[in-house]
This record gives structure tokens, sequence and C-alpha cells, in this order.
């Protein structure tokens, strides 16, 4: 019997955990022409929701794109990113293959189009030396409102927006010049898992996105309906699966979404027709044992406050890092060496903040750490 768990790719379809509220918002703003800020976690479904929102657009007769700006690094990458999108979504629907794509794209100047085993790419070409690639920008998301009708909505999803203001801080200006000006009726979701960066840039006085769109934030699926989900999805597959173990999966992985698949993924995968909190422990313990080395190498990479604060942060979360009673149990002599490993933990991602304070990122890693990892390493 196939396990009905998944967590290492986005979800599609049954196997995407509860957030039906979420997704009926999200898919009417798209096919309604409304901007859309979406801020999330990562590991908390965004990619997941924006993928079977784009699927609910398309059986509404809309036209949708991904944008994912992950990778990119200048102006020029931004431009192609969304080109390429432009091109394999909106207007995706146009017949005529590749003669056709480039006669619309002469609106373009610079535009060569090559078609890969993924679909097609664009390549753009400066329209003048020393470009710093706001026209070329403006033109390709121009043709996003030509790709629309009345039955036929367009809307386009920048993932990884946050990637604009590192890139360059002006670049976050021209999105919101073009939404209040240029592409009115057409959906722009701006979606990211910064969300210090999001919430810089949507809110506040001068915030470069004020106004643009409505604010979409993803929470943890709640503790009842996670436990719902995981049951069901292991029932339709002829396991039975207590509460008190659905239960224990989604507090291991402190509820964030992926996490508690990767754990129901593999209680399902031990074989007993009823899977209990001892089989639900038993799993955790093998996820843990699995994930030791990636861990391992996680945690040697960090300098030693930082292993410090990490491992505190990890047996108990903290609101404040420099009390004298978080430094005594972290080991750390200063307050200042307490702030500047949190920082640096902060900006690449390995704590945050959460509803009880600063805690590790990961609840796997948090877990593997808090049961005794690490220690005795002499850093």
């Amino acid at each position: 019997m196939p396990n009905p768990f998944e967590f290492s790719d986005p979800v599609i379809g049954d196997a995407f955990t509860d957030r039906a509220e979420e997704l009926k918002t999200l898919t009417s703003r798209m096919v309604t022409g409304q901007n859309v800020i979406l801020i999330s976690p990562r590991r908390f479904g965004k990619t997941s929701l924006i993928l079977n929102a784009q699927a609910a657009v398309r059986r509404r007769g809309g036209r949708t794109g991904l944008a994912n700006l992950f990778w990119c690094q200048t102006r020029q990458d931004v431009a192609q990113e969304l080109a390429t999108a432009v091109v394999r979504g909106p207007l995706g629907w146009i017949r005529g293959g590749m003669e056709q794509i480039l006669r619309i794209l002469a609106a373009v100047p610079g535009a060569t189009v090559s078609l890969e085993k993924d679909g097609y790419r664009v390549s753009l070409a400066p329209f003048k030396p020393q470009s710093d690639w706001t026209s070329e920008i403006r033109r390709l998301m121009g043709l996003l409102r030509e790709a629309g009708s009345d039955k036929h909505p367009v809307s386009l999803v920048i993932d990884e927006f946050q990637k604009v203001a590192e890139i360059d801080p002006a670049l976050p200006g021209l999105f919101k010049s073009l939404t209040d000006l240029e592409l009115r009726g057409v959906s722009l979701v701006l979606s990211g898992s910064r969300r210090h960066v999001m919430h810089e840039l949507h809110n506040g006085p001068g915030a470069p996105l004020l106004g643009v769109g409505e604010l979409m934030t993803l929470e943890l699926v709640p503790e009842a309906d996670m436990i719902a989900f995981l049951r069901s999805r292991a029932e339709a597959e002829g396991r039975r699966m207590s509460e008190g173990a659905a239960r224990l999966l989604f507090l291991r992985a402190r509820g964030v979404p992926a996490y508690v698949q990767r754990l129901a993924f593999e209680a399902f995968e031990a074989g007993t027709k009823a899977i209990d909190e001892a089989a639900a422990e038993h799993a955790v313990s093998i996820v843990l044992k699995r994930e030791r080395q990636y861990f391992e190498v996680m945690y040697q990479d960090l300098a030693s406050n930082q292993r410090h604060l990490i491992r505190a942060l990890a047996m108990e979360p903290t609101r404040s890092v420099t009390s004298r009673d978080f430094l005594d149990r972290a080991h750390l002599r200063a307050d200042s060496s307490s702030h500047r490993a949190l920082k640096a933990l902060e900006s690449a991602e390995k704590v945050e903040l959460g509803p009880g304070g600063w805690q590790v990122a990961n609840p796997l890693f948090a877990l593997w750490l808090a049961r005794g990892a690490g220690r005795g390493e002499g850093g």
C-alpha cells in the first residue's frame, strides 16, 4: 500500500495538509485581480499552498505563472526569471510554438527564447549599455495585461520576493509602481519566507510595499485539524493511527507541517497495522538517526558561542538571550556574545522568534540537540 504522507517536495491534491480557508482565500484573490503579500516561515507549506491555488485558478479559466527568485543575484537575473515565468505561465496557452512566442516578445527588445526539457526559457539583453533593468522589467511585466481577458484572469506569483530587497533596496519600489499604474486587474502574489524582511517591506511609513495588497500570513495548522488529517490519511491506506500517536508526532515536530509529515511518513513505513504512541516515538528516533550526519555538519559549522546558544534554545526557548539566567544556562560570559550569536543564527535562519520566544527553527534539529547530541565536544 502506498505511503500517504509526503514531505520532500511541495504537496498537491489530497496529500496537502488541510488549509482549506487559506486556499479558498488565495484562489479568490488571484482570479479577481487582487494583490497578496504572502508571508510564511519555511516548511509551513507556502509552496504547496501556492501550487494548489494555481491549480484551482486554472480550473476556473485563469492564466497564472510562478517566478522563484531564490537563486537571483542581480537585477538581470530577476528580469530573466520573471520573463520565463510569464512565458511559461500566463502566455503558456498560446498556440503556434516558438514563432508565436517570439512575435509576442518582440515588445521586449533583446529577448531570446530556448526550448529546454522543462519548457521555454527566456534570456534578455539590456535595452541599452549599463541598463539598470527597470525598463526591461516594466516591458515584460506589461505582457501580463495582454495575456488576460474577462474569462481568463491573469496572475503571477513571485516567490522568495525578499530577494529583490537584498539585491537592490530600490527594487521593491518598482513593483509598487507597477501595481499602482500598469497592472490593474492583474493579481501579483508576492511571497516570502524571511519574515522580518517581508514585514519591513510591507509595514510602516515609507515601506515600499505599503498598500500594495492584502497581507496573508501562514500560521501552524491547528493541532486538532492536523491530528484529524494524519489519522484520516493513514486510515485511507488501511492503517489505524491512534489519536495519541498523531498528537505525539504533531508535538515532536512542533506542528510544522513538513516535519509532521516527515515523522508520519516514517511511522507509516514501519508496517504495523496500528500506529500507536510507541510506534510514533520509534519513528521519531529513526528520523533523528537518519538525519544525524546532516545535523552534525550543521552544528559543527557554527561558531563556539553559537553552539552554546543554540543548545540552550533547544532545551528551552527564551524571550531574552541576554538575561543572567539564560547566559548561565548557555555558558556564555557576556550578553554581547549572546546577542552576536543570536543575530548570526537568525540571519542564517537557524533560529527564529516563536510564540514562546527565541527557538531553534528546525524542530527536529532542536530535538536532536535536546536529546544530548553535540555535547562534550568542547565547543
